[in-house]
């Protein structure tokens, strides 16, 4: 949990300025986050996934959701994006379908 924790505390301030020096905690509320809001929630979903290598659900970063809610879902793998070039933490793989992720070929008409 604390190296999920410690790279999230440290692309916090990047995604929130406002939030230098809050202290995030696995019982953080995301929105008692400085400056949470929806266009920032977008921010850290794209951090997060591209960071670990996970599709996150929206519903996760709404409400009350907290931090060590995230890092749970996170480190549970979430749902594995094969094709991201993320270092995902060992602890938080988890295999899946080959193609699970691939797009649909759709043939032309």
């Amino acid at each position: 949990m604390l190296e999920v924790l410690q790279t999230i505390r440290e692309g916090i301030p990047d995604i929130f300025p406002d939030a230098m020096g809050f202290p995030i905690e696995p019982e953080t509320p995301l929105n008692r986050i400085p400056e949470w809001d929806s266009m920032s929630s977008v921010n850290f979903k794209v951090f997060l996934e591209e960071t670990f290598g996970v599709r996150i659900p929206d519903d996760l970063l709404e409400g009350g959701s907290t931090v060590g809610e995230v890092i749970t879902f996170i480190q549970k793998g979430g749902l594995m994006d094969p094709s991201s070039n993320a270092k995902i933490p060992a602890h938080s793989q988890q295999a899946i379908a080959p193609n699970a992720l691939k797009e649909i070929q759709v043939p032309p008409s």
